[in-house]
C-alpha cells in the first residue's frame, strides 16, 4: 500500500481511471479490518499482507485469472 510517491488506493484509482476492468491485488504490512473492507468494497480484487512468499502471489494471481474474477 505504502509507495513512494502515493499509497495503493490511489494507484488503483488511476489504474481504473485508465481500464475499469483493470484486475488488482494490493499488499500491505498491517491493514485496519475495516479499511480492507474499504479496499475490498471499491473493487480490488485482494489485500495480501505481509509476510507473504512469492509462490503464495502467483497462486493467488492463477486463481484471479483462472477464476476470471470481476471479468
Amino acid at each position: 500500500m505504502g509507495l513512494p510517491l502515493f499509497d495503493g488506493m490511489v494507484l488503483f484509482r488511476k489504474l481504473k481511471g485508465i481500464n475499469p476492468n483493470v484486475k488488482v491485488i494490493l499488499a500491505s504490512g498491517y491493514v485496519d479490518p475495516e479499511l480492507k473492507s474499504q479496499i475490498l468494497a471499491a473493487g480490488v480484487l485482494d489485500l495480501m499482507q505481509k509476510p507473504y512468499s512469492p509462490r503464495s502471489v502467483v497462486r493467488r494471481i492463477r486463481e484471479i485469472l483462472d477464476n476470471n474474477e470481476n471479468a
